[in-house]
């Protein structure tokens, strides 16, 4: 991770993510859809707050704000389910952008949305 001309030490998100970034990947067409890797500072503190950008263009995930909704309580709970060591992992945040391809008109649907959501990790 880089800031201004300096590189922060990280680390890797744990391997148990890294399957579930691919199962994500391939549920919302989004080859890029990525947890963060974890500053070494936020582990020092014991204070992570696991992030993961993705954006989601599967016509069955983005067709209503609820379906969109509940497909995201899954990953969380998911998320929840396959992290085995939570000790300094505070909480999940996911920044979502959506694109729902059937949409007529940009005004008042989903056609292209932005939505961050956020989860304690249990």
């Amino acid at each position: 991770m880089t800031f201004g001309n300096q590189t922060m030490p990280v680390t890797q998100i744990p391997k148990e993510l890294k399957d579930l970034e691919h199962d994500i990947q391939v549920e919302t067409f989004d080859k890029d859809a990525n947890f963060d890797d974890i500053p070494e500072y936020e582990l020092q503190n014991c204070n992570v707050k696991l992030g993961m950008h993705l954006y989601v263009s599967n016509d069955s995930i983005t067709k209503t704000k609820k379906a969109l909704d509940l497909y995201i309580l899954s990953i969380n709970k998911r998320v929840n389910l396959k992290l085995k060591e939570k000790k300094c992992i505070d909480s999940l945040i996911l920044d979502v952008s959506s694109y729902y391809s059937k949409a007529e008109t940009y005004e008042n649907n989903l056609r292209a949305k932005h939505y961050r959501y956020s989860f304690s990790i249990k």
